[in-house]
């Protein structure tokens, strides 16, 4: 009876694990996985006055020596502005404090010209301008971003996967930032605030299900990221980015290979209007140089009358539009006035394939096994807190 007891009890423990998307088995590394306590994201760096509001209880600190300077217990909602005798806010004076940290009492949030914002505030007097940034948890920071950039309709298990990639790089950001006041900056991931918060309920559980779990190569994270369908074969980080990492590595991705022809795309567009947007007088040649290993183009360069232009793929695709060259696997001819663009797959081909997440997905691999299909040399490690 014993015997019986004690299997039914590993069986159930087993499949209870299963269900849990296979995170049952992800300890704590207090050794090398210890999470940034926030991400930080410059709104402003030049703002002559900006309009602040909270809603809720927040701590206003001095940030240069934390002391306590006052508790706004109720909304509070005025004017800030940079004064050679230190920060004002409203009639407020704040004396001799040039940087003042806005720290929430639980679920408070801020409005910094009209936008909300979860977490906290750095704000900076730069003689008559002020500069401020957003400090905020990075499971937060990840429900108000991944709406805008996440597809919404993926499989459990993938969103899982798309999610956990995201915090990885998160993570990354935050610990390998060169900038000591801020890790990213609002315009170059389109940052919006709290306005997209909630709006997919898979992202928000997968978030919550995945909580602090990220992905390490050695003894830290790595610029983990996922392209959307990467037609077959994945890149390399450092090829495409054009920054040194050891991971993502490129790599085969068979599932993706099979729909290949099925993703295929092409447009066509004069060599009078791409001139136009390139800024030349004319296209004497474009010149496409790839990844051997992938076959992804990595730069372009375009030459009229000695005149030279060498793009990335990205900066490439901004001047093109992503609605039509959706990716970087693609090759160009020229049809007398006409340059014709085939490709397949769409994204920068770099790290998760969603597409291959998604078949993995329905074929019933969890998170796990999806990651360590196209990041094998990592480790699923659930990161302890720092503070």
């Amino acid at each position: 009876m014993k015997i019986r007891f004690l299997t039914f009890l590993s069986a159930f423990i087993l499949l209870f694990s299963l269900h849990q998307g296979g995170y049952a088995a992800v300890a704590p590394t207090p050794a090398v996985g210890k999470r940034p306590a926030n991400i930080k994201i410059l709104l402003t760096e030049h703002a002559e006055r900006t309009l602040l509001e909270t809603r809720g209880r927040y701590f206003v600190y001095n940030a240069d020596n934390n002391a306590l300077l006052t508790i706004t217990s109720t909304a509070k909602c005025d004017y800030l502005t940079a004064l050679p005798e230190g920060l004002q806010w409203g009639t407020y004076p704040y004396t001799n404090a040039f940087r003042i940290r806005l720290i929430p009492d639980g679920e408070s949030t801020l409005l910094i010209d009209g936008i909300e914002y979860y977490g906290g505030a750095y704000i900076e007097a730069r003689k008559d301008v002020v500069c401020i940034v957003n400090e905020l948890d990075i499971e937060l920071f990840l429900a108000c971003t991944l709406a805008a950039t996440l597809p919404h309709d993926l499989e459990t298990e993938a969103m899982e996967a798309a999610v956990i990639v995201a915090r990885t790089h998160a993570y990354h950001v935050a610990q390998s930032s060169k900038i000591p006041l801020w890790d990213l900056t609002a315009k170059e991931i389109h940052y919006e605030g709290s306005g997209l918060i909630h709006r997919y309920p898979a992202i928000d559980r997968a978030i919550d299900h995945t909580q602090h779990m990220v992905l390490f190569h050695q003894d830290g994270t790595f610029p983990a990221t996922w392209t959307e369908d990467c037609a077959g074969k994945t890149a390399d980080y450092t090829t495409i980015f054009g920054t040194p990492a050891t991971l993502p590595k490129g790599l085969n991705a068979p599932l993706a290979a099979l729909s290949r022809e099925l993703h295929l795309w092409s447009f066509e567009i004069s060599k009078k209007e791409f001139a136009k947007l390139v800024k030349l007088n004319g296209i004497s040649s474009i010149d496409l140089n790839k990844d051997e290993k992938s076959n992804k183009v990595v730069k372009i360069r375009v030459s009229y009358q000695g005149k030279e232009l060498f793009l990335d793929f990205f900066a490439f695709q901004a001047l093109i539009g992503s609605a039509q060259l959706k990716s970087n696997d693609f090759s160009l001819k020229i049809k007398g006035d006409q340059l014709v663009f085939t490709g397949y797959g769409s994204g920068h081909g770099v790290g998760l394939c969603l597409y291959s997440a998604k078949q993995l997905a329905k074929e019933g691999k969890k998170a796990p096994q999806i990651l360590d299909s196209f990041f094998p040399e990592t480790k699923l490690t659930r990161c302890v807190e720092t503070r």
